[in-house]
Parts: structure tokens; C-alpha cells; sequence
């Protein structure tokens, strides 16, 4: 929240798995964006601790790559899937 305005959203999954999102334009507007997913990542980690944290991202996403190595995350696998309609 920004004052009483709802300006995006965060999970933890049983699984570890986290997710963050921000409504636009606000991702940019508020404060630097890696400044502002570093804050909310350290906040649900510090109420929310865990052995291990996980970050799915499409891997063409460049910047939240980047981020998520300066904030201390390392890349342990890309996944990949064949739809069911594909035979081989």
C-alpha cells in the first residue's frame, strides 16, 4: 500500500516460490524499482523466514534477472515443457 491505496501484490507459496508485482505506473514511480522490489523482497523475507527463497521469471526478462543476482540469488535451472497437442 501507498497511503490506502493498493499499489500491487506479494505471495509466498508453501513451496518457498515468491512473487511481487506492482501496478503500473506506479512500478516506476513511486521510488527506483530495484530499490522498491529490494524493500518489499526484505520484508516478506524478515516476516517470513525460510531456509530457501525461489523466483520463477521468464528468462528474457533481462532487468528482474539481473536484480535478483545483486539481491543474492543464484540461476539453478530453466524449465522447459512440450504442450500435449505435440507429439515427437
Amino acid at each position: 500500500y501507498s497511503g490506502k491505496e493498493k499499489i500491487g501484490s506479494t505471495y509466498l507459496t508453501k513451496q518457498d516460490e515468491v512473487g511481487i508485482h506492482f501496478k503500473e505506473p506506479l512500478q516506476t514511480t513511486l521510488k527506483p524499482k530495484s530499490a522498491l522490489y529490494l524493500q518489499v523482497l526484505k520484508i516478506l523475507m524478515k516476516k517470513n523466514p525460510r531456509n530457501k527463497y525461489l523466483v520463477n521469471i521468464n528468462p528474457r526478462n533481462t532487468w528482474m534477472k539481473n536484480f535478483l543476482k545483486n539481491a543474492g540469488f543464484e540461476l539453478i535451472q530453466h524449465t522447459y515443457e512440450i504442450p500435449k497437442k505435440i507429439s515427437i
